[in-house]
């Protein structure tokens, strides 16, 4: 509900309505767990927003289902098809990217305003994961993030050892 709403409220409405948000998890079974979750708050509440997952190999979880998770799964990116899920979430299809470790690095997307991290990050990790909303795009001056597991003192610390000028 918190990254729904917030996501509708604060996020959504930037770079004339494109404006994109990554969730970051601890796990490939908290991604699974998560994007279901999101889903299903989505549909209950009839938001014209559409999620993908992002994780490496498959997830057992009973907890969630009975067949194992992956990308491809129809329970979680069903309209996916085949399409590479950076280029998918290129369009206008989808607002929200959950991630398990994928794309916290090298993942270029200039249109990402909102971060939910649920993850602990320190050190280069935390500069390179909250650093994929500093890409450039016109227009773009504002960004959130709203952090659930790390202490500021911690995260700052992390970019300090980076930039002299944290």
């Amino acid at each position: 509900e918190i990254v729904v709403e917030h996501f509708r409220r604060y996020v959504a409405p930037l770079l004339g309505g494109k404006a994109k948000a990554m969730v970051v998890v601890a796990s490939r079974v908290e991604a699974v767990r998560w994007q279901l979750a999101i889903e299903k708050y989505i549909t209950a509440h009839g938001y014209k927003i559409q999620t993908l997952v992002a994780f490496s190999g498959e997830v057992h979880d009973k907890e969630s289902g009975s067949e194992p998770f992956s990308e491809a799964s129809k329970a979680l990116n069903p309209n996916l098809k085949g399409r590479d899920i950076r280029e998918a979430f290129k369009g206008e299809e989808y607002q929200i990217l959950l991630v398990a470790n994928k794309f916290q690095t090298g993942f270029d997307q200039p249109l990402l305003c909102g971060m939910y991290v649920d993850k602990r990050l320190a050190g280069i990790q935390a500069v390179q994961t909250l650093s994929r909303l500093n890409r450039a795009y016109p227009g773009k001056d504002t960004t959130y993030v709203l952090d659930f597991v790390n202490q500021s003192a911690e995260v700052l610390n992390s970019f300090k050892a980076y930039y002299a000028t944290a």
